[in-house]
């Protein structure tokens, strides 16, 4: 699986629904769910985008471990934590807990993108020396 295509696929998404959601509001000027346009637009399709292209431009973190447990981890969890902060703000506290709970799984996963760009994305000439030394 192409992970940095994968992402910049779903942050495509991302950007429909945000801009979707934004045009909703402005509608029915209803403003109360800024928040979720927010996340939307600079989590899913900001963030998401950059995160693709940084992984095309570096396959060897995109393949990485911790590049597969990053896209799976914000895949599942940014969806929910979307859904549990509008239910939020509409005043159901029962989802209260998982907004807690994907928005911190969020926050691992770009932890964990954090990590891996500092131990998986190299200039040429350091993944060339390093294929060297491993022969």
């Amino acid at each position: 699986m192409n992970y940095s295509i994968w992402f910049l696929r779903i942050s495509v998404l991302w950007f429909l629904f945000g801009i979707g959601f934004g045009e909703y509001a402005s509608f029915t000027h209803v403003f109360d769910f800024t928040s979720v346009h927010v996340h939307m637009n600079l989590i899913g399709w900001v963030s998401m985008a950059l995160m693709g292209v940084i992984y095309y431009l570096f396959p060897q973190a995109a393949n990485s471990a911790l590049g597969k447990v990053h896209f799976w981890l914000i895949t599942v969890c940014l969806p929910i934590m979307m859904g549990a902060l509008y239910l939020t703000i509409k005043g159901n506290q029962f989802v209260a807990k998982y907004l807690a709970f994907t928005g911190t799984g969020v926050a691992l996963a770009v932890l964990l993108f954090a990590i891996n760009v500092w131990m998986n994305v190299k200039a040429p000439q350091e993944v060339k020396k390093e294929e060297k030394e491993a022969a």
